[in-house]
């Protein structure tokens, strides 16, 4: 694929992402899952696929072969996101990068990100709930600057490496491991093992072709 291709699939799996982890999957999600339509990637259409993202389609393959009930599906998902991200008495994942680096929530790792987007001039919206080092956020700077550099702006691609190295890179990887020990209806499973498979791919894809 050339330069614009990678950067307009690297676009869509980071919007991809953010959706799945921000909250529970739309109900339009869930008609996808029963009625089949949920997007799954040809193996030999798409051989640059990391062996982590066919075992996560292969499971949401699965998944959408056994449910076929879209209110059904929509309770099953929203149950398991709650449980593994919300409580309501423990969090078995906590999505925050100042989690996974300090241990604490709210702390010098937020900050590090806050300084991040003060230097690209990026912010959250009024109705983004959450911190700045919440995965699902971090990931829309990874799509914001996609945007930005297939608009021709080269600043972004420096940015997408240095947020990346700095950023997701640290942290993300080790979250998506507690994510794939953590889930019982194999869904979210899928989900940590294609983040995981995407991040190995960015590596080598956009910071081995963009490295010095």
């Amino acid at each position: 694929m050339n330069i614009e291709e990678l950067f307009e699939l690297r676009k869509y799996y980071y919007s991809f992402l953010q959706r799945m982890f921000l909250e529970e999957p739309p109900r339009v999600m869930a008609e996808d899952l029963a009625s089949g339509d949920f997007l799954i990637p040809d193996e030999e259409e798409n051989p640059w696929l990391d062996s982590d993202m066919v075992r996560g389609f292969g499971l949401i393959e699965d998944y959408m072969e056994s449910h076929d009930d879209p209110d059904l599906i929509k309770k099953d998902l929203d149950r398991e996101f709650t449980r593994i991200f919300l409580g309501p008495v423990k969090k078995e994942v906590i999505p925050y990068e100042s989690f996974y680096v300090d241990g604490e929530l709210r702390s010098d790792s937020l900050l590090e990100v806050k300084k991040f987007l003060r230097k690209i001039q990026y912010g959250k919206t009024e109705d983004f709930s959450k911190t700045e080092d919440h995965i699902a956020f971090e990931f829309d700077v990874m799509r914001h600057l996609c945007d930005r550099a297939l608009d021709g702006d080269e600043d972004a691609i420096v940015y997408q490496r240095e947020f990346l190295e700095d950023h997701i890179f640290v942290w993300v990887p080790d979250m998506c491991g507690d994510l794939v020990e953590s889930d019982e209806s194999s869904f979210y499973e899928a989900v940590g093992l294609i983040t995981n498979g995407f991040l190995s791919f960015e590596r080598d894809n956009f910071v081995g072709i963009t490295g010095d």
